[in-house]
C-alpha cells in the first residue's frame, strides 16, 4: 500500500509539472515604443530623420534654383557656357539623388544598430521577470511569425516594461552619477 502510495504521488508530481509548465510571451516592440529608453531613441531617431531631410530639401532647392537661372540665361549664354551649367546642374542633381540615397540608408543602419542595443540593455529587465514565474518553460516574442495568438495570462509584456523603465532610470542615475565626478 505505502509503495502504490509513493507510486501515485510521484506520478501526480510529473504530471502537475507538465500541466503548469508554460510558454511566456513579451512583446520587444511594445516595450521599444513605450519604455522610457525606447520613447528617447525614438525621439533621436525622428530629429535624425527631420535633419537628413532639411539637408536634402536643401540640395533639392539649390538645383532647382540653378536651373531655373540656367533657363532665365539661355539667351545670353555661350554655347560652351551653357554646356558647363548644363553638367553642373547634372552634377547637382546627382548629389541630390546620392545624399537622398545615403540618408536613407544611414538612418535605417543606425536605427538597427541603436535599436538591438536597447535590446541587450532590456533583456536582463525582461529575463528577470521571466525568471520570477515558477513554472516557466521559455519565453518568447509575441511578434514572432509563428505565434498568432497570446493568451494575456502568459503575456508578461506589462510586468518587463516596468522592469525596463527602472533598469533605465537606474543607469542613468548612475550615469549623471559619473558625469558629475568627471
Amino acid at each position: 500500500m505505502k509503495k502504490l502510495f509513493l507510486a501515485v504521488l510521484s506520478l501526480l508530481i510529473v504530471f502537475s509539472n507538465l500541466v503548469v509548465a508554460k510558454d511566456f510571451y513579451v512583446d520587444r516592440n511594445k516595450i521599444l515604443a513605450e519604455s522610457k529608453e525606447g520613447q528617447i531613441f525614438l525621439k533621436k531617431q525622428e530629429r535624425k530623420r527631420v535633419e537628413a531631410e532639411e539637408e536634402v530639401k536643401k540640395l533639392e532647392q539649390e538645383a532647382h534654383s540653378l536651373s531655373q537661372r540656367i533657363q532665365g540665361q539661355v539667351s545670353m549664354l555661350s554655347r560652351e557656357a551653357f554646356f558647363n551649367k548644363q553638367r553642373k546642374l547634372g552634377k547637382l542633381i546627382k548629389d541630390f539623388e546620392r545624399k537622398q540615397q545615403d540618408a536613407k540608408e544611414e538612418l535605417k543602419v543606425d536605427f538597427q544598430l541603436g535599436f538591438e542595443k536597447i535590446k541587450t540593455n532590456q533583456y536582463d529587465a525582461i529575463k528577470a521577470v521571466y525568471q520570477s514565474k515558477s513554472e516557466r518553460t521559455a519565453l518568447k516574442d509575441k511578434n514572432a511569425p509563428d505565434v498568432l495568438e497570446v493568451d494575456p495570462s502568459v503575456d508578461i509584456t506589462n510586468e518587463a516594461l516596468v522592469k525596463v523603465d527602472a533598469a533605465f532610470q537606474r543607469s542613468t542615475l548612475l550615469n549623471n552619477k559619473v558625469e558629475k565626478k568627471a
